[in-house]
């Protein structure tokens, strides 16, 4: 079966994730089966989350959507480190940020991908977290959400 608008979309953002998996800048990225934590957290790893898409108009056999996405990220500081937390999470973000960026039709599925900014998040004791959420505006036809306007 063809994927809908909504799933390219997403498909599109997680691919261009795992780009930073391959310069060894994330570990790995994950769309968690069950919605909930992912099923092996580790340093480095980024999850990718997304809501409801929510309707935003209909006209003239159209229908416009708006849609968050977090891509979690988490991060574990390791032993006998001495540089700040911190500098590894800014400069993980703003590649996440950077590389969704290059593209913000997401590969032509989309009207406009925009970056809304990051939430920290509290993970566990041993791994820290941040959010980086983005919004991602779209149309279908009304009758064919496989069909992207």
């Amino acid at each position: 079966m063809a994927d809908c608008v909504q799933e390219k979309i997403v498909k599109w953002i997680a691919t261009k994730l795992r780009e930073l998996v391959t310069t060894g800048d994330l570990a790995d990225v994950e769309r968690p089966v069950d919605g909930g934590l992912p099923s092996h957290p580790r340093d480095k790893l980024c999850a990718l989350y997304q809501d409801d898409p929510e309707p935003v108009e209909s006209s003239q056999g159209a229908q416009y959507w708006t849609m968050q996405l977090a891509a979690m990220l988490l991060y574990r500081q390791a032993d006998g480190a001495t540089a700040p937390m911190d500098t590894d999470i800014n400069n993980r973000r703003a590649l996440v940020e950077k590389k969704l960026m290059e593209d913000p039709t997401c590969g032509g599925n989309a009207h406009l991908l925009t970056v809304l900014g990051p939430r920290t998040l509290n993970v566990s004791d041993a791994y820290q977290g941040l959010a980086v959420i983005v919004e991602v505006q779209f149309g279908t036809r009304l009758d064919d959400p496989f069909t992207q306007i």
